[in-house]
């Protein structure tokens, strides 16, 4: 028997609890990983609406081209984004 915290438990006990203090640090750690990377995504497409807003103003005729672009980059890095919570979040 070992004493944690002056509550005894058995050795079962306490590889269990090991077990899932490693576990919930695992978790802990994707959750932070998926959270730091959208963080980053969405300051990316706040940056890329910012220089779509300021090429719509210096150049109307390439609105539309900026935007699509825009749009596209956008798109895939909100595709990129999921796909990596969906790899790291076993």
């Amino acid at each position: 028997m070992r004493r944690v915290d002056r509550v005894v438990l058995n050795r079962q006990t306490a590889r269990e609890l090991a077990r899932l203090t490693t576990e919930t640090r695992m978790e802990q750690a994707t959750i932070r990983a998926i959270s730091a990377v959208s963080e980053y995504a969405i300051s990316e497409v706040q940056y890329l609406k910012q220089v779509q807003h300021n090429a719509e103003h210096s150049n109307v005729d390439a609105a539309d081209a900026v935007a699509a672009i825009v749009n596209l980059t956008v798109a895939s890095i909100a595709r990129r984004v999921s796909r990596f919570g969906n790899e790291v979040d076993w």
